[in-house]
């Protein structure tokens, strides 16, 4: 049997590729030969909800050694076996990202495991499959967000996968250590064939005015990636797809060459009904999403049921400093998240965006016309209380005021406190 090393790494924010914490638990044989935990000084500051969420604080690591201080106690076990992790690429982007930040060389691709792909595939029954809810199937109590916990958690799924016969063959995939990128290796002639036959089907259903309208509207986006396909027929195909299973293998393929081929696969990923599945689609379709609207049919029912999680994930989307991402963010935000227990930190993440895209820019203000309408008082608390661009606060007030069923008292007060 293969030796495993498996690891997990915890952030102190999203936007700095540093690592405060990294677990390690050894396989072999069948058998956990090794723990290992460390406190790592990230250099550089942590962001107060992540403190939160996993309890390390600036001063439990200020006194602690540096990355490549620990690197060099890691680097020969790191080295010494086929690496797992949970959400797996999103480990290794970070690992990398910091040995590229220190200028430390490793070895130019390593072989990894994610045991969440490894749970969809094998326990497609249940109900999400985090670590947190993969552990407690398994019967392992988890510390979640402690990073030996974690690794240890990750190790034991691995175990219960290979005692149950899995053929890890099928979930090995290597990571370009240079590029800080996950190698993709699928050739499936299947899913190619899948994904020509939906091409066809796509463009069977073309509209020479629905492309000329579209590509009005999206200005700036090249029309020859619009085949000009009405919206609710793209609807019907999807329910088509998702009768027939096809949709399954569609969704494996990526990057698309058309719009509508992005749109299909964000309306196909609204549909599935597991957590941890749409999550997993999502972060995968949003690096070949070149397009900003696409991001407005990402809505999954599930995300009703799943805020906990789904916070950290918007979270997290909020703070990446990526446009897609941002603006996927503050979508779901809007959509699943405004409670008013929680609206100051998605008032404030959402502030403190700043960029010169206009369509992000819009939709600042959308959010915030949004948070008027449902959560008054708290948003026009918060908005006295913290400056807002002039363009961004005048037109949140513009568009509340002039909503549908808005009262004409309340329309004259949102339009009085114009800047």
């Amino acid at each position: 049997m293969s030796r495993f090393i498996a690891f997990d790494i915890e952030m102190p924010g999203q936007k700095d590729m540093r690592i405060s914490a990294i677990g390690i638990t050894v396989v072999e044989d069948g058998e956990i030969v090794d723990k290992r935990f460390y406190l790592v000084n990230p250099e550089c500051r942590f962001d107060p909800y992540v403190i939160k969420l996993i309890g390390i604080t600036p001063e439990m690591v200020k006194d602690k050694p540096t990355f490549p201080f620990v690197w060099k106690e890691i680097e020969e076990i790191m080295s010494s076996g086929i690496l797992v992790a949970h959400g797996a690429a999103g480990d290794m982007k970070t690992l990398c990202e910091c040995l590229r930040h220190y200028s430390i060389r490793w070895k130019d691709t390593a072989e990894f495991i994610c045991t969440c792909d490894m749970g969809l595939a094998c326990y497609p029954h249940l109900n999400g499959h985090g670590l947190d809810t993969l552990c407690e199937h398994i019967g392992f109590k988890l510390n979640h967000h402690n990073a030996l916990s974690d690794s240890e958690g990750c190790a034991r799924i691995l175990l219960d996968f290979l005692n149950n016969g899995a053929d890890i063959e099928k979930f090995k995939y290597t990571f370009d250590c240079v590029s800080c990128k996950k190698i993709r290796s699928d050739n499936s002639k299947k899913r190619k064939s899948v994904a020509e036959k939906i091409q066809k089907e796509l463009f069977s259903l073309q509209s020479v005015s629905e492309k000329k309208l579209l590509s009005k509207k999206l200005k700036g986006y090249d029309s020859n990636k619009i085949i000009g396909v009405k919206k609710e027929q793209l609807f019907n195909l999807s329910r088509k797809l998702l009768r027939n299973g096809k949709y399954s293998e569609f969704l494996k393929t990526l990057p698309h060459k058309y719009f509508e081929e992005n749109l299909l696969h964000a309306i196909l990923i609204s549909n599935v009904k597991k957590f941890g599945r749409v999550l997993f689609l999502t972060k995968r379709l949003l690096p070949h999403v070149d397009c900003l609207e696409i991001c407005d049919y990402i809505r999954p029912g599930i995300f009703n049921n799943c805020q906990n999680e789904l916070s950290v994930f918007v979270f997290d989307l909020l703070t990446s400093g990526d446009e897609k991402e941002t603006y996927l963010g503050m979508n779901l935000a809007e959509r699943y998240l405004f409670k008013s227990e929680y609206i100051n930190q998605w008032l404030t993440l959402v502030s403190e965006i700043k960029t010169e895209n206009f369509k992000i820019r819009k939709k600042r203000a959308d959010f915030l016309s949004a948070s008027l309408l449902k959560l008054e008082d708290e948003t026009l608390s918060f908005l006295s209380e913290n400056e807002i661009d002039k363009w961004t606060f005048n037109m949140a007030l513009q568009k509340a005021a002039f909503s549908k069923g808005i009262s004409p008292e309340k329309k004259e007060a949102f339009v009085s406190l114009r800047k």
